[in-house]
């Protein structure tokens, strides 16, 4: 994983891109979806006064991204901290196995279509929730619905479409920026801080294991790239001097074989997992102490990451979650020393 410097950066400005993105939609979700400690303390007597304030509506409000984000749960003791973090751990060891018996079935369709479901639901959320202050509602009977929702799901699920089924490069990244914040939004209210931590350590080792003892990491990237002809990340296509120079020699000759010559062609990638998890750290630092040290953590692994795609070994594949871990802990640590 040795990149070249505008390479390296460029994946850089996505990874950043995509956690700020990620900030804007959390605190959406914070403002309209969060149960704060606050609002909890409130005596229901006064709950219920300033209920009686409030004339009741007479309609009901029809609402998708409220009906798709599960409810908070409350973490108060060990045990609930043991659960969730296994359930985790069950789901994506289940979801592991499972890809590996499709990838060795191969059965292509299904695997396409459960990503064109899952980046259908993520760019959904991401859109509905940085826009959910807009108010474009539309009332029939008793019903209110907001029309910008319906919109935005049509939208989510065209480029979903256009991104799995009709691949291009460019709408690929882009659309990476927005997919992992919405699935994000899915997770948070069922994780706290600490199990967002213990998620980070826990599937750092796992990438290490996957990618340097049973290099299964590489061979379902390839199976995603080569079969499926989709990918989950950030993925650029890159040439090298040497590369560059065959080009030109190659441009200098005019023959119709020049159609048929082939050549090799570097890929720099960032799986979809050394996004979301750092994303999930990150976000619920900002749900506890803010949006300063969610930003230092940013900050921290961006500058974790870049060190790993410059200075590490060309051709060489390298697990970016235990790097990124790090520079989340101490961006973390920072923050609360400041």
């Amino acid at each position: 994983m040795k990149y070249k410097w505008k390479i390296a950066i460029l994946i850089i400005l996505f990874f950043v891109a995509s956690q700020l993105v990620g900030l804007a939609v959390t605190a959406s979700y914070k403002e309209n979806f969060y149960k704060k400690e606050r609002e909890e303390k409130i005596p229901k007597n006064l709950t219920n006064l300033s209920e009686k304030k409030i004339p009741e509506e007479n309609f009901t409000n029809i609402s998708i991204t409220r009906e798709v984000i599960p409810e908070k749960i409350e973490i108060k003791t060990t045990f609930d901290f043991l659960q969730i973090l296994i359930s985790f751990l069950i789901a994506l060891i289940f979801a592991t196995l499972l890809f590996i018996i499709l990838m060795k079935v191969g059965v292509i369709r299904v695997v396409r279509f459960w990503l064109f479901f899952v980046v259908s639901v993520g760019l959904f959320l991401c859109f509905s929730l940085l826009f959910y202050n807009l108010n474009f509602k539309i009332t029939i009977k008793n019903f209110s619905f907001n029309f910008l929702e319906l919109f935005v799901l049509l939208a989510a699920i065209g480029l979903a479409y256009y991104k799995i089924y009709r691949r291009n490069i460019i709408l690929h990244n882009i659309t990476e920026i927005f997919v992992y914040p919405g699935i994000v939004i899915l997770f948070l209210p069922i994780v706290n801080l600490y199990i967002a931590l213990a998620l980070l350590l826990i599937l750092s080792v796992y990438d290490f294991i996957a990618v340097f003892k049973t290099k299964h990491m590489q061979k379902m990237a390839k199976f995603m790239v080569k079969d499926i002809k989709a990918f989950t990340g950030f993925f650029l296509p890159w040439l090298d001097k040497a590369q560059e120079e065959k080009i030109k020699k190659l441009k200098k000759l005019k023959s119709k074989k020049l159609k048929k010559v082939k050549l090799k062609v570097n890929v720099a990638a960032l799986g979809g997992g050394d996004i979301i998890l750092p994303m999930l750290f990150i976000c619920t630092v900002f749900l506890n102490y803010g949006l300063i040290n969610s930003l230092l953590i940013i900050f921290f692994s961006s500058l974790a990451l870049l060190m790993l795609m410059v200075f590490g070994e060309k051709e060489k594949a390298y697990p970016a979650l235990p790097p990124l871990t790090l520079g989340c802990l101490f961006g973390y640590l920072v923050g609360l020393f400041l």
